[in-house]
């Protein structure tokens, strides 16, 4: 049975109170995503720090655990990139 936080942060994320990707991890914890993706906790902690590490297959496991559109997990990784001056 999937976490019900997954389902809190799809609705966040469809009214908007969530808009960067640390803010899903502040709602389910990495080691709720790490043990629902197989990835290892210190690589999905390094990545969730650091959003250009994660892959492709990263985002696609993310979106497919909360039901959303993977473009919309990248987005949320894009918003924590630090912007260029």
């Amino acid at each position: 049975m999937k976490d019900p936080r997954y389902a809190a942060v799809k609705s966040m994320l469809e009214t908007g109170r969530i808009t960067r990707l640390k803010d899903v991890f502040g709602i389910i914890p990495i080691t709720v995503v790490h043990k629902d993706t197989a990835i290892h906790y210190a690589t999905l902690h390094r990545r969730i720090q650091n959003p250009r590490l994660l892959t492709l297959d990263n985002f696609i496991a993310i979106a497919k655990l909360i039901d959303v559109k993977t473009e919309v997990i990248v987005s949320l990784a894009l918003a924590d990139l630090p912007k260029n001056k």
